[in-house]
């Protein structure tokens, strides 16, 4: 087997046998001791599995269409294959037990049909179970988002492409603030999936219920699934509300956060300035002025996060991030909506050569920081500063020290 992954030794992977639900599941096991964050079935395709920033196959054994649909056949029975047959994909839990103790390792599985040698085929897209919250020291988060971490009330975003590992962040900060003996924290998370957890961490005073979509709160709402755990969160006394994907429901977390709750949210964009150009685009033109002063009220502080290769191998967080406090949010309320992303483009940028309108840092001068501490290499650095604001395409295959990508 090729790349960070030693070759199974599970008789699973024998080439001459049959590959069942009892391989499947042996696969899945393996997969999920050797830290991938995901694993791909697909017709006529080897196992794939996803790890530090990498697609890696292991070795040439490849799945039949016969054991797809078999696997699926036996986890989701005739009626769901025939479902995806249809053309409706779907997504399931599928629990394991794990070797050598009772516990239960539930997986997330994606299934939908794809084109194949010879006719039909399936694709199987398979998250593992929750893994337990990073501690925030190992991190290495800037100082001045620790400090503006917990607000009385607010609005924190954590933004960054898919991958990029913000729910890794999200989740941390989360732990560090339940950590703190003179928090005393209702959490209510609301995500999709679960991928990190508390279980076996001893809070003095705080505690962290979490809900899934589609295994806690009904899928079926569409996109407003979002927007319905978080009204059930607000009845059930938070003092933080956390939501792992921030879409159509951002009315609903602004109006949260100035109820006086901290509201925790994700959300897919490459910078500060796109977050807020994206939060603007949720409303609607008739609301748009009035849901951009409450937001200039509700909000706290934007953090973007991009993962890219470290010298000497695995992977490195480079982050932007903006404090909104007074300072900054008197400066916004001068000017039109539509000119905040360039206005927090320019004052992040001002911020590097010393004339601070905002506490933050660019994405280009905290890569340029990591840069002269040895972290990433100059050619990594350069190409964020180059594309700073530009966007989330991986670095150039030429950069050696960008092998990986986003994780």
């Amino acid at each position: 087997m090729t790349g960070p992954f030693p070759v199974p030794a599970d008789p699973a992977f024998d080439p001459a046998g049959r590959f069942g639900i009892d391989a499947f599941d042996l696969a899945l096991i393996w997969a999920f001791e050797t830290k991938a964050s995901h694993i791909m079935v697909v017709s006529g395709e080897p196992l794939w599995v996803h790890a530090a920033g990498r697609w890696t196959k292991t070795g040439g054994r490849r799945f039949s269409h016969a054991e797809a649909e078999g696997i699926l056949l036996d986890i989701c029975g005739v009626n769901g294959v025939a479902e995806i047959r249809s053309g409706s994909p779907k997504e399931f839990s599928y629990t394991v037990k794990s070797r050598g103790s009772y516990r239960s390792l539930p997986f997330r599985i994606s299934a939908a049909g794809c084109h194949s040698v010879g006719g039909f085929g399936f694709t199987l897209n398979i998250s593992p179970p929750p893994r337990l919250a990073v501690d925030w020291a190992l991190l290495g988060v800037e100082p001045e988002i620790t400090a503006s971490l917990r607000p009385a009330a607010g609005l924190n975003l954590f933004a960054g492409a898919t991958g990029s590992g913000r729910s890794t962040l999200m989740s941390s900060a989360i732990r560090h603030i339940c950590e703190d003996p003179g928090r005393h924290e209702n959490v209510i998370e609301i995500l999709d999936p679960i991928r990190h957890c508390y279980d076996g961490l001893d809070f003095p005073h705080s505690f962290v219920s979490q809900s899934e979509i589609g295994t806690h709160i009904s899928p079926h709402c569409g996109s407003d699934a979002w927007s319905r755990g978080l009204e059930n969160a607000l009845r059930r006394c938070p003092s933080i509300i956390a939501i792992g994907e921030c879409r159509n429901g951002i009315g609903r977390c602004i109006d949260a956060a100035i109820a006086g709750h901290l509201v925790m949210a994700g959300m897919a964009a490459a910078d500060v300035p796109g977050v807020i150009r994206r939060v603007l685009k949720m409303f609607e033109p008739e609301e748009l002025r009035t849901g951009a002063f409450d937001l200039l009220e509700a909000l706290n502080m934007i953090v973007v996060q991009r993962l890219v290769g470290r010298v000497g191998g695995g992977l490195a967080a480079v982050r932007e991030f903006a404090v909104f406090d007074s300072r900054a949010r008197d400066s916004l309320s001068r000017i039109e909506p539509a000119l905040w992303p360039a206005k927090i483009r320019g004052m992040l940028d001002a911020g590097c050569h010393g004339n601070a309108a905002i506490t933050g840092r660019s994405m280009a001068a905290s890569a340029a920081a990591m840069c002269d501490a040895g972290t990433i290499a100059a050619g990594t650095a350069g190409w964020i500063a180059a594309r700073a604001g530009a966007g989330s395409a991986p670095p150039p295959p030429e950069d050696p020290s960008a092998a990986g990508g986003a994780g």
